[in-house]
Order: structure tokens, then C-alpha cells, then sequence
């Protein structure tokens, strides 16, 4: 047999890997091409009817001029309806000539903490529930507010939305979790009576709505929100977010309820005895007149 040289290693082979050039997997994948060859290959590509007919489909961009510095910019063709060329052009818009102007005001549920409703009040965290709770059971007036106040902050105007407001003694209450320099700096600009509420002033309010509630107390938010094991299974009696705690109590309640059609012993065994002759669930449903999840629960032996 005619021995060959690998075009890598130049070690001696016998030529039975490819087309005889290289020895190995490894040094044919492994070789490096001259600037020649690659300068060959690109002329090639940059030619090809392939390649140019792709390049049609490619993302292409478009020239548009901003409406605040005038200037040309480029944007690729999905972005076709930018106006502005820059953040710096976008901000520059202080009049919303050319931008959408924010909607502003108070967002319900924007905060991080757990939000939701209690007898129609809107709460942002279950701080103000407490405090809400407290004050609904002992009398205290007050209503959410939704009145904006101006302050400056890094040299910038926001505006300030204190939580809820006394009417009886004409102040606001601010309920916060922590402490930032921005949240100091708005109560310092804030020209009303205000009283800033955090975790160690609520003590004896969270106290007595434990005692009275237990800890998950969020559980009393209208809708269940935040999906609590707060209801009790239609079947099982277990702990549950919905109705029923799974897909096997929620199937038995089906049957019970006759959603599905109701199958009697003598009917079961002769779902059994299909099912082991190799006909399939959808096939056996259709025949019986029930779902197919139903013939899956009595195969499994999960409904009685």
C-alpha cells in the first residue's frame, strides 16, 4: 500500500481518512490556510448567487432627521418611525411636542412590596395594611391620597404622593419600609403636616393585627393576589390557592358534579380491560363519552 504524508504533521499514513491529505481528524481540523487561500475564498462568498440573494432578507437601515438638532441619523428600517437621535434630543423635548408625555400621578401596586385591596383601599405593601386594618377597626378617618406635591431632587423636579391623608387633624402619613436620601429630601420640601411611619413605629400596630389576623394577615386582600393557601379543597379539605388543591381532586370533582359523564363499577372494569387490549385514551373517552384526562384517572387508579 502506497504510504502518504499528512499535510499537518508530516507524519507517514496510509491514506484511509478522507481524501488521503491528512492523517487524522485532529490535523485536518487543525490546518490553517494561507492569506492566498482566504483571500480566494472570500472573493468567492462575497460572489456567490447565495449569499447576495440572503443579503435582500438582512436588516437594513434607513436615514432620518431629528426633529430637535435637525441632523441626519441612521436607524435600522424596523425603527423607521424614530425621531430624535439621541437621549440627549429626547429630554431635550421639555414641551412633549415631539414625545409622549407620561401619565404621571399615583400607580396603584407600584412599589415593591405586597399590594392589594382591603374593603375597597388600595394598599402598597402590607405595612399599609396593617395600618389600615388598625385604623379601619378603631375608628380613625382617613382616605388614600392622590394629591401630587412638588419637590427637587439631583436637580430635577418630581412630584411626591404621600400614602394617606387624616381630614380630622389635616395630615398626611407616609409609610415606609426604609430609609433613602430621597425619601429624606421630599419630607424636608414637604410644606404640610405629614407623619413618616417605619417598621418601629408600627410595633404596636402590627402586634395587634397578628394577634388578631396570624403573620400572613395578606391573606385578607380581596382576590387573594398573591395566591395563599387560604382556601380550604373542595375534596381533600387540604390547604389550597383555587377551589381544589390539583388536577386529581379537580377531575374527581368533574365526575362528581357530572361534568363528565358518570361511570358506574362495571363500566370502570371494562375501561381497564381495553386499555390492556392496547386501545387508546382518546379512542376509550370517545366511547364511554368522557375526556381523555378521566380515562388517565381511572387507569392510574387515582379516581375510585
Amino acid at each position: 500500500m502506497k504510504k502518504l504524508k499528512c499535510e499537518k504533521c508530516g507524519e507517514p499514513h496510509n491514506g484511509c481518512f478522507g481524501s488521503g491529505r491528512f492523517c487524522s481528524r485532529f490535523c485536518a481540523n487543525a490546518r490553517e490556510w494561507s492569506k492566498k487561500k482566504k483571500d480566494k475564498h472570500k472573493l468567492i462568498m462575497k460572489n456567490s448567487t447565495n449569499v447576495l440573494n440572503a443579503n435582500k432578507f438582512r436588516i437594513s437601515r434607513v436615514k432620518n432627521v431629528c426633529v430637535m438638532c435637525k441632523k441626519e441619523f441612521e436607524v435600522h428600517k424596523y425603527r423607521s418611525d424614530s425621531k430624535f437621535c439621541s437621549k440627549e434630543c429626547f429630554y431635550s423635548d421639555k414641551d412633549f411636542k415631539f414625545r409622549r408625555k407620561s401619565k404621571g400621578g399615583v400607580r396603584e401596586g407600584s412599589g415593591h412590596g405586597k399590594s392589594g385591596w382591603y374593603k375597597g383601599i388600595q394598599c402598597d405593601s402590607s405595612y399599609e395594611l396593617a395600618w389600615v386594618i388598625y385604623n379601619l377597626e378603631h375608628g380613625v378617618n382617613f382616605i388614600r391620597n392622590k394629591k401630587g406635591f412638588e419637590y427637587f431632587f439631583d436637580g430635577k423636579k418630581h412630584k411626591y404622593y404621600p400614602d394617606y391623608y387624616l381630614p380630622d387633624k389635616d395630615e398626611y402619613v407616609e409609610i415606609k419600609g426604609f430609609k433613602t436620601k430621597q425619601n429624606e429630601s421630599k419630607i424636608e420640601q414637604f410644606k404640610y403636616k405629614i407623619s413618616t411611619l417605619y417598621k418601629k413605629d408600627l410595633t404596636d400596630i402590627f402586634n395587634y393585627v397578628i394577634n388578631k389576623y396570624g403573620r400572613n394577615f395578606i391573606e385578607l386582600y380581596e382576590g387573594n393576589p398573591h395566591k395563599l393557601r387560604k382556601n380550604k379543597c373542595g375534596i381533600c379539605g387540604k390547604p389550597s390557592k383555587n377551589k381544589y388543591c390539583s388536577r386529581i381532586c379537580s377531575g374527581k370533582a368533574v365526575i362528581e358534579s357530572g361534568g363528565d359523564k358518570k361511570l358506574n363499577n362495571k363500566q370502570i372494569n371494562e375501561i381497564n380491560v381495553l386499555y390492556t387490549k392496547g386501545l387508546t385514551q382518546k379512542l376509550i373517552g370517545e366511547k364511554f363519552g368522557v375526556s381523555q384526562s378521566t380515562i388517565s384517572e381511572i387507569i392510574n387508579k387515582k379516581v375510585l
